[in-house]
């Protein structure tokens, strides 16, 4: 695999064009049991009416209908298609005649065995009917390439290049991420990605809904909800049409259980579980068509018009049902008045009309009941518009149509070409949906801040962020004392490095007790291990680093990590009140996570991989930057709630206005400067700088201190064999280094020593404590009493001169750049509540406005949630390195060393060229692509192209091996490569913040690959 080399560069943004204008769109709609497809010219849309052609599948009783069941058969090998729908029903019962069956791989209802068994990579397996398994990928490529050759039976007039693809899937692949998948299975089957779009069924039937009422009344600027009442599933969302054409999703989509998986149940009740489950064991091919028979039954059964419901049953199951009514019973579970309503007629089964409707009834109330439920929230919605294979029940139409009797009700669940019509819309470029961030519309959003010495958790509703975006709940610790919004970043873990024992202040109770009582030593207990992570450009950060406990046992980082994540997200799902749970599905809730604005993207990543290991899923994981969560807080607060030299509030600043963020957490310091954007949005107009010079600083200027006065034996060993007295001497420093307040203050520190601190010194020794002082720099400012220690004012401070000197010359240089005008500066973080740290700004920068929130070290936590509410807050972000990728360029003597001169098919060439995408300090549109630039294949014989990323701290590197580092690596499969050279790549980046995205476009085939760059090894 050889690099490409870049010979043009392209400004456009978003990469090669749809097909502008198809002649005609091809519709392929894959529903949760059945497949449709359907084709419509631009001859017959320009008419009037939408007028699709649809395939007709033949059924087994030569009936002809448009939905075929998803079904599909295929050869032995696993390569080839046999067979689908109905056809595939046919053939499979003559093999299993003949016991044939095993041999060839069947699946049924691909889209269901897809849904439960699809993991957010493309290496997803579906299990067949005799349990063998094959890709999933193969099996919807060849079910795409069937429908794709079926329309070139019967379009044969029309070029490939003619035609647009949309294919419809149901919501839940949007969902679970399946979208791509898809997508990629379309790629696979030979269509060409600028011909192709993957839709859900409720934005296609929310476009073909806008065309059908757009001529009988005004609907721009209303909002509809749409329902897709679907067997399965009930799905909603509010939609508002904006234009003739386009429809804006105004809500994320929700998703509840379906009417149809009710009744389903219902069914089995009706007529006794154990017996339907044992029938259904015994002859599966008649206990499906028995169930789908009583579907039709309840999908044409209304109270008023029918009198009785009359099911063939078959033998078996009509002969266990006639002993059981002789006996009137049906099981012990059953009670025997529910069966007054069922009787046996030859071989009939006779169901009342007054048992029908209760059995139906639950059902339909359950769908009524989650639409109510999603009209609490969509008030301004006049029009409910319900779709689906359960619309097309009368009591569900009787029932919603009662309910929402001040609202325009339109059912469609009789019109099964709804979505084919929607589909052709978009396919001839005559409709769009403009998307919301489904991650980011969440009815519940949680935050993790993930704090070197304390963290938290907090949630925020949806329906409270609306009013009040700074409202949120928070968990208070008890320290014991008292208690408090974060716990100490301390786990405990159990000797088999696995189990959680405790956590925060509960982890160092339990640690002091086991040492107290010597049983420490088998446990894991880590603390403030957060700064493992904090490492520079060109460091490598790996996935199985250890880190050391306080005994120095090593375990894996990234488990650690995790377990304390795990423990943060559980304790939050705990607390949350039983009427949240009520209606919110668990696993709908956005997390976001906190993470150093200064660290790497290799950091970053192993953050966000703990969180999927600790059980949140990557689509509902937000990482945000700690600068960046405490600005959006601030600039949401009430003016009584911050407290400045001027009474100015980051609030009350106006757009265009430039503002500092100090950010002075326990571990790190992140400084950054924002700007105050339109519609109270922010841009970052310098990149986020700083370093580990945190308050931990000030606790290892102390710990220094004491390993001087008692000497590192001493100080190891009294830790590994008097833990509980040493906990007891840091729970005391914390406590007291907080009264180490005011920088004029005379009051000396005073601490206990420990007796076996003394005793331990003086065993190693062979010295009285007394002289612990004899030779010591700072005598002069310790005196010991007994067993007591003060520490003089002036020293104890001096702990705090490294963090604050480095701080204070950081802001000053950022404040000196020319692109720089800072009006105010924001002290935020628990180390800003320092009046140490306060007062070295407000006297260095005695020309601008110092502000600090009532709750500085809660502003990150807090401002978490608001972003993973408001993803898109921040619009700009600057970057701090530059990006590009390594290639090749035409050799020129004496302007490329020969070192790097190499023979391609292209001639002599310079290897190892630093191709730059984007430059340190530019500033980027968060989530758009930069430019675009082409490359192109080295060598005829190329079947692949692969791009090495590379990242450097200089803004114009020539050479990647000069400065650069290695950050990533991606590649794109030349398929039908004929050899040429001036084959077109090409090559984007996209900065979202917390990943660097890199997309290549093979220009010939439309093949893409989009991936975020791996940073860890």
């Amino acid at each position: 695999m050889e690099k490409g080399k870049q010979f043009e560069q392209h400004t456009k943004q978003g990469g090669p064009p749809r097909l502008t204008q198809p002649l005609i769109a091809v519709a392929i709609e894959f529903n949760m049991e059945t497949s449709r497809l359907a084709f419509c010219t631009r001859d017959d849309y320009n008419e009037g009416r939408i007028r699709i052609k649809c395939k007709q599948w033949s059924k087994c009783d030569n009936l002809l209908t448009i939905s075929a069941p998803s079904t599909v058969i295929i050869t032995p090998d696993g390569k080839t298609l046999h067979g689908y729908g109905y056809d595939a029903e046919s053939f499979y019962d003559d093999l299993e005649l003949e016991n044939e069956h095993v041999q060839y791989y069947i699946f049924k209802n691909i889209s269901i065995k897809l849904v439960k068994s699809f993991k957010e990579t493309n290496d997803v397996h579906l299990i067949d009917e005799n349990g063998k398994t094959l890709p999933a990928l193969t099996v919807f490529t060849l079910v795409i390439k069937f429908f794709k050759t079926e329309i070139q039976r019967h379009c044969e007039q029309y070029l490939e290049e003619d035609k647009y693809y949309v294919i419809i899937v149901p919501e839940k692949f949007q969902e679970i991420g399946a979208i791509d998948f898809i997508r990629t299975a379309a790629l696979e089957a030979e269509i060409n990605v600028k011909q192709l779009a993957v839709v859900t069924e409720i934005d296609a039937v929310s476009l073909f809904h806008q065309k059908e009422t757009h001529n009988q009344k005004s609907i721009i600027g209303k909002k509809f909800m749409i329902v897709n009442a679907g067997s399965y599933f009930t799905t909603f969302v509010v939609h508002e049409s904006t234009d003739l054409g386009i429809v804006k999703e105004s809500t994320a989509v929700e998703i509840k259980e379906g009417g149809g998986k009710v009744l389903k149940k219902a069914f089995k009740k009706l007529f006794g579980q154990d017996r339907c489950m044992k029938f259904k064991s015994e002859s599966k091919r008649e206990w499906l068509q028995l169930k789908n028979k009583f579907l039709q039954k309840a999908f044409l059964f209304y109270p008023l018009t029918t009198s009785i419901v009359r099911m063939k049953f078959p033998s078996p199951l009509l002969q266990d049902l006639k002993k059981d009514l002789r006996s009137k019973k049906f099981s012990s579970t059953q009670k025997s008045e529910t069966f007054k309503g069922i009787s046996v007629s030859s071989d009939k089964v006779c169901v009342t009309t007054e048992l029908m409707q209760t059995t139906i009834d639950p059902s339909v109330q359950r769908v009524i009941y989650d639409i109510n439920q999603a009209m609490l929230t969509s008030a301004d919605v006049d029009t409910v518009v319900v779709f689906g294979e359960f619309a097309k029940l009368p009591m569900l139409k009787n029932g919603v149509n009662k309910t929402l009797f001040n609202k325009d009700v339109v059912f469609y669940g009789d019109d099964i070409e709804a979505a084919l019509k929607g589909a052709v819309i978009i396919g001839l470029g005559f409709g769009q949906i403009e998307k919301i961030d489904m991650a980011h519309n969440s009815a519940i959003v949680a935050a993790i801040d993930f704090g070197t010495t304390f963290s938290g958790w907090a949630y925020s509703l949806r329906a409270n962020f609306d009013s009040d975006r700074t409202k949120a709940v928070t968990k208070h610790w008890n320290s014991g004392s008292c208690q408090t919004e974060k716990t100490p970043t301390c786990i405990l873990i159990g000797p088999d490095g696995k189990t959680v024992e405790a956590f925060g202040y509960e982890a160092e109770e339990k640690y002091q007790e086991l040492a107290a009582k010597e049983k420490h030593k088998d446990f894991y207990y880590f603390k403030r291990f957060k700064m493992s992570l904090n490492i520079k450009l060109g460091e490598k950060l790996d996935r199985n680093i250890t880190l050391e406990d306080a005994m120095n046992r090593p375990l894996r980082a990234m488990d650690v990590f995790a377990m304390s994540i795990k423990f943060l997200k559980d304790d939050m799902l705990g607390f949350l009140p039983n009427k949240h749970i009520g209606y919110i599905n668990l696993d709908d809730i956005h997390w976001v996570l906190t993470v150093p604005a200064i660290w790497t993207d290799g950091s970053k990543q192993f953050m966000r991989e703990a969180a999927i290991m600790a059980g949140i899923k990557t689509k509902r994981l937000t990482i945000a930057l700690e600068p960046e969560a405490a600005s959006m807080f601030c600039r949401n607060l009430p003016i009584q709630a911050t407290t400045s030299n001027t009474g100015v509030t980051i609030s009350s600043l106006s757009t265009g206005t430039q503002y500092l963020v100090l950010d002075a957490g326990g571990g790190t310091i992140d400084i950054t400067v924002h700007e105050v954007d339109n519609d109270n949005n922010i841009k970052e107009i310098h990149a986020s700088s700083g370093g580990g010079w945190g308050s931990t600083i000030v606790d290892k200027q102390f710990e220094r201190l004491l390993v001087t006065l008692v000497s590192s034996d001493v100080y190891e060993q009294f830790k590994r064999h008097n833990a509980d007295d040493w906990l007891d001497i840091w729970r005391d420093f914390e406590v007291k280094k907080r009264q180490i307040s005011s920088p004029f203050s005379d009051s000396q520190l005073r601490m206990r020593i420990p007796s076996l601190l003394i005793q331990r010194y003086v065993l190693v020794t062979k010295e009285e404590f007394a002289n612990v002082l004899k030779n010591s720099k700072n005598s002069n400012d310790i005196e010991i009493v007994r067993d007591k220690i003060n520490f003089s004012s002036e020293l104890a401070r001096s702990w705090f001169k490294t963090s604050v000197d480095k701080t204070v010359h950081m802001i000053k240089d950022i404040i000196a750049k020319r692109h720089v005008n800072v009006s105010a500066i924001l002290m935020v973080g628990g180390f800003s509540e320092s009046l140490i740290l306060q007062n070295a700004v407000k006297s260095g920068f005695n020309g601008i406005d110092v502000i600090v929130p009532d709750e500085t070290s809660g502003c990150v936590l807090k401002g978490a949630l608001i972003f993973g509410h408001l993803p898109k807050v921040v619009t700009e972000r600057v970057l701090k390195y530059t990006y590009g990728i390594e290639t090749f360029d035409m050799f020129v003597p004496g302007r490329h060393p020969l070192s790097k001169r190499i023979i391609t098919d292209k001639g002599t060439v310079c290897q190892k060229v630093f191709s730059k995408h984007a430059e340190v300090d530019q500033k980027v549109k968060v989530g758009e692509p930069q430019v675009w630039r082409t490359y192109s294949p080295q060598f005829k014989s190329q079947k692949q192209m692969s791009f090495s990323v590379f990242a450097s701290d200089r803004p114009n590197p020539i050479y990647t091996d000069e400065g650069c580092s290695l950050i990533g690596n991606l590649q794109i499969d030349l398929e039908d490569h004929n050899g040429a050279l001036d084959r077109e790549v090409l090559v984007a980046f996209t900065f979202s913040g917390t990943e660097i995205v890199v997309e290549a476009k093979d220009m010939k085939t439309g093949n893409q690959s989009i991936v975020a760059v791996d940073f860890l090894e």
